[in-house]
């Protein structure tokens, strides 16, 4: 997806963190499809979601509404997300935080995926 092509919602943050992920070696896809949500990244590799949530998401209401969209993603298509927020996508573990993340989903990634297969573009 070249710049003039990226949705709206893609802020600088979001693209940093896409960035951050591309610098480990991996692929993402940015405004990733499933039912009636978007993934702001897939990892297709590791399979799984990464978010990068704004201020706006540490309201309790908020918070609320990403858990049970958290939880439809990953009954969809097996897609575990990792929440990033301001203070975390500045963070100088925030490489190593993400494969720990990618890592500890590993071992079911294939058996993962087959379950996401039909979100396949």
């Amino acid at each position: 997806m070249k710049a003039d092509e990226l949705p709206r919602s893609h802020t600088a943050p979001h693209l940093e963190l896409a960035q951050v992920i591309r610098d480990l070696g991996l692929q993402v896809e940015l405004e990733y499809p499933v039912g009636l949500y978007s993934l702001d990244i897939l990892v297709p590799e590791a399979w799984c979601g990464v978010e990068y949530d704004g201020l706006g998401h540490g309201q309790p209401r908020q918070v609320e509404r990403d858990q049970d969209r958290d939880s439809q993603i990953m009954t969809l298509a097996a897609i575990p997300i990792l929440r990033v927020g301001p203070i975390m996508l500045y963070e100088p573990d925030l490489k190593r935080l993400l494969l720990e993340f990618f890592e500890a989903w590993a071992d079911t990634c294939e058996k993962r995926r087959a379950v996401g297969a039909w979100t396949r573009r």
